[in-house]
């Protein structure tokens, strides 16, 4: 059986180092140093303006909804989110990277995607370079009338300058034929793939979260945790700082606590940051049960 990076950096070979129940947890309404998790309640433009520059690793999170572009909030809306990308972008640091997951707005069955406005507000400061319009499918059953069902959820992957931190070997998958060797020529006998799995792409497939499962939560609406998982990976290193500013329910910083990173996450909605609490400290007691991505719903793998 052939172990792939992604695997062999599940939480049971951090603990070596780490020592999850000895995490230190801060719940502040400013940035702190001196933190495993730092916890905030409030808006997100407030507590990133109380943020050093250059601080984080990885800025990665789910952007709020956007009203229809008809409504006349819509603009207001965009100057927001404007001010909010330009201060992530202030504390990312040199090499860092943005990912930034959007929905979309539908009006009279034309849609609307974010990303599309999005883009250009990033790329105003000219250190930021688009590496990849990832997308990741899911299955959706409610059925939509005039077009087809929504079926995936995109994540625009910027970086901050041209050298930065690109972990392929830790999210490479499975090969299809992993013992397939060349069998002429001057490598006659060797592998003819990479041992180590192959380059993921930029679509990618994500297990359906069912009634069943361990962390119902960890559904469509979110971020999976094994999306969160594949970032955290390719994109910081371990002790880095990894920040969600629209924490949710807590898959990229559970992601990163995973992982040996450190975390900072906020929550404006009083619901969303119990929930990421009560997530955050099942995983820190080692409570917390997450499907493996290369398995079936019957293996799972409890941190």
């Amino acid at each position: 059986m052939h172990r792939y990076p992604f695997e062999e950096t599940a939480l049971t070979s951090l603990l070596g180092s780490r020592n999850l129940l000895t995490a230190k947890v801060v719940v502040s309404e400013t940035y702190v140093s001196g933190f495993d998790v730092l916890m905030a309640q409030g808006g997100a433009f407030e507590f990133v303006k109380t943020v050093p520059d250059e601080t984080f690793q990885l800025v990665a999170t789910s952007l709020p909804g956007m009203p229809s572009k008809e409504h006349p909030e819509f603009h207001n809306y965009l100057e927001s989110q404007e001010k909010v990308l330009k201060e992530f972008v202030r504390v990312l640091k040199p090499g860092g990277s943005l990912c930034l997951q959007s929905s979309k707005c539908v009006n009279r069955k034309e849609i609307y995607p974010l990303d599309l406005f999005l883009y250009p507000l990033v790329r105003k400061n000219p250190n930021m370079q688009l590496r990849n319009r990832i997308v990741w499918f899911r299955d959706r059953r409610q059925d939509e009338r005039g077009r087809l069902r929504d079926g995936y959820q995109p994540v625009l992957w910027f970086t901050k300058g041209h050298r930065y931190t690109f972990n392929l070997d830790a999210v490479r998958t499975p090969q299809k034929y992993p013992d397939k060797k060349y069998f002429r020529g001057p490598k006659k006998g060797q592998l003819s793939c990479n041992p180590l799995g192959k380059n993921p792409g930029d679509a990618w497939e994500v297990l359906k979260v069912k009634a069943d499962y361990p962390d119902p939560l960890d559904s469509w609406v979110q971020l999976p945790i094994h999306v969160a998982r594949r970032l955290v990976l390719a994109m910081s290193n371990q002790g880095d700082v990894v920040f969600d500013p629209f924490a949710g329910t807590g898959s990229i910083l559970l992601a990163g606590i995973l992982l040996g990173r450190r975390v900072v996450g906020v929550n404006s909605q009083k619901r969303y940051a119990r929930i990421s609490e009560r997530r955050i400290n099942q995983a820190i007691q080692g409570k917390l049960t997450v499907r493996d991505l290369y398995e079936t719903k019957e293996n799972l793998t409890a941190y």
